[in-house]
């Protein structure tokens, strides 16, 4: 499998020569489709067949397995199935060429906006007080209740950033998406954002990590909102509700403002008890 339509470019380009009539090239990697398509067409021209078959990887019972997105012509069903299948599990035919590569930006548009708001959901249910694991667990059985946010939210919890995929991998292919929706007339507002997030990671170095690591910053600050400087901050803040400012009058540092009473709670208390 190759990384990129240009990777792709680059190996018809070294076997053009060496190619005949009848003969069948099988694009598995993330492709441009509209560069698939051109492929296609110069290649039929030759009697050559095309097949642009890209994959998603997918877990289950403890094994591996690939399913395929596929585009193929009726002639070339045959001599591709069993190659197909000794790969991965039921491909499924999605349309003419470059649909395969299609599909699979559907699917890595998806896999993206889903592990970003995995991201920001845990980090706020951590800035809040909770513990992200326990959050995770309430999601059992919910519309929540994803691979995204079982797997990648775990190693989000676990701060595990190893790369299961190159997070400029999932950058790469969220901007051809992106890049796909300009051609055909439309805006992905939302993929357009995380696109943004994943191009700040990769500049930040962190491309040969996991996309999951885009729960990197947004955790550090849920920490930072959770320690010990953040009980100071929630007591100045409380210290300051206490005393709103009369009207024509300009707020008061917590300094210049009189203790509480002896029959109010002292506000120390609350600050020592939120730290506990």
């Amino acid at each position: 499998m190759l990384a990129d339509s240009s990777a792709v470019d680059a190996v018809l380009s070294a076997l053009d020569g060496h190619l005949r009539a009848g003969q069948l090239v099988v694009d598995m990697g993330s492709s441009e489709p509209w560069r698939s398509e051109a492929h296609a067409a110069r290649l039929e021209a030759r009697a050559v067949g095309w097949v642009d078959a890209p994959c998603r990887a997918g877990r289950r019972g403890g094994s591996w397995s690939l399913a395929i997105m596929s585009r193929w012509r009726e002639r070339d069903v045959e001599r591709a199935w069993p190659l197909l299948l000794a790969l991965g599990t039921g491909p499924v035919r999605v349309g003419g060429p470059g649909a395969g590569h299609t599909a699979k930006l559907a699917n890595q548009a998806i896999v993206g906006v889903l592990i970003s708001a995995t991201a920001e959901a845990l980090a706020l249910a951590e800035r809040a007080g909770l513990d992200p694991g326990l959050v995770l667990d309430a999601l059992r059985g919910g519309s929540a209740d994803t691979r995204i946010t079982n797997v990648q939210g775990r190693r989000m919890v676990a701060r595990d950033y190893e790369p299961r995929a190159y997070a400029t991998t999932l950058v790469k292919d969220l901007a051809t998406a992106a890049e796909l929706a300009r051609r055909v007339g439309m805006r992905l507002p939302t993929v357009d954002r995380v696109l943004e997030l994943g191009r700040e990671l990769v500049a930040a170095g962190e491309g040969s990590e996991d996309f999951a690591a885009l729960h990197r910053p947004r955790s550090r600050t849920a920490r930072r909102a959770t320690g010990p400087e953040a009980s100071d901050e929630r007591g100045r803040l409380h210290r300051e509700s206490r005393c709103p400012p009369r009207r024509g009058q300009p707020p008061q540092s917590p300094e210049m403002r009189p203790p509480p009473t002896t029959s109010a709670v002292p506000v120390t208390q609350h600050a020592s008890s939120d730290a506990r």
